[in-house]
């Protein structure tokens, strides 16, 4: 992201360059030390297949699959980077982004299942009362209807932070493979709000979704 702005509003090409290299070392530096995690999230998967929901043992069985896919094209990645094998960078690459995507896909199909799980359950009760304390007041003021939404947002943290983490990464691997034409600007933006939400869930466990 800072490289990225540096270059469209600044003319420090040195600054940028460094920033550049920099990023390609932690780069490097982040496919090194999770090296080998692929074996250790596609064994969480065999955790997941007796979930007794349907709809959460599919979506989150895939997305580990998909995820471990994803680190093990990392991991050859990385080989290739360090000069241990000769590899297509080009064509790991875009298989690594592709399996990435496919596990947030299902990240995104479970988010948007929690969601309407919950809706289904406050329905008798609060949806009740937002119909008939909202709806009069929706045409003269949208505040009390984004204001119910906040609320919303903030007694089910853990489902918004997790929605907005996978929301954020949606977009990136779909940059990479040109799908869609996201300036690096704005994939450094998303890229910071999505490890924003990530470091939330570090700290606080509420703020992530159970089962994760």
């Amino acid at each position: 992201m800072l490289w990225a702005l540096m270059e469209k509003y600044s003319h420090e090409k040195e600054v940028v360059f460094r920033l550049k290299n920099l990023e390609y070392t932690f780069s490097t530096a982040r496919k090194l030390f999770r090296f080998g995690r692929s074996l250790d999230v596609f064994y969480s998967a065999l955790s997941t297949i007796n979930i007794p929901d349907q709809i959460l043992r599919i979506t989150i069985t895939f997305s580990r699959i998909n995820l471990a896919l994803y680190l093990l094209a990392d991991h050859v990645l990385w080989l290739g980077q360090a000069g241990i094998a000769n590899v297509s960078k080009d064509k790991w690459s875009k298989l690594s982004n592709r399996f990435w995507l496919y596990s947030l896909v299902m990240n995104l199909v479970r988010d948007m299942y929690e969601i309407l799980t919950l809706l289904q359950i406050q329905g008798s009760q609060t949806c009740a009362v937002s119909v008939s304390s909202v709806f009069p007041y929706a045409r003269s003021s949208w505040s009390v209807l984004l204001q119910a939404l906040l609320n919303w947002m903030i007694y089910h943290r853990s489902v918004t932070v997790e929605l907005i983490k996978n929301g954020c990464d949606f977009w990136i691997p779909l940059t990479n493979l040109k799908i869609v034409k996201f300036s690096p600007a704005t994939v450094g933006i998303l890229g910071v709000l999505s490890s924003l939400a990530g470091i939330l869930q570090l700290i606080n466990v509420s703020y992530k979704l159970s089962p994760s």
